[in-house]
């Protein structure tokens, strides 16, 4: 389980941090996509790690709720 959303978690902060690069360069179609593909991909380690384990993942809650209002915040 931990593997599973942390890959995920990891990929999506990936996006996120590419999204501000592409920002940055002023290149803002490329930034969304980043944006989106960083959110999605937090909602499907998440929902991938519940279907293997939902009393482990009470550990990674915090860091999952932070993550995602920063991503949906962007």
């Amino acid at each position: 389980m931990a593997l599973t959303y942390k890959t995920a978690y990891y990929l999506s902060l990936t996006y996120y941090f590419c999204g501000l690069v592409a920002e940055d360069s002023k290149k803002r179609g490329e930034a969304v996509c980043y944006y989106e593909n960083a959110l999605e991909r937090l909602k499907d380690g998440w929902k991938n790690a519940e279907k293997i384990s939902s009393d482990r993942t009470a550990v990674y809650k915090d860091a999952h709720t932070f993550t995602n209002d920063i991503l949906t915040f962007k």
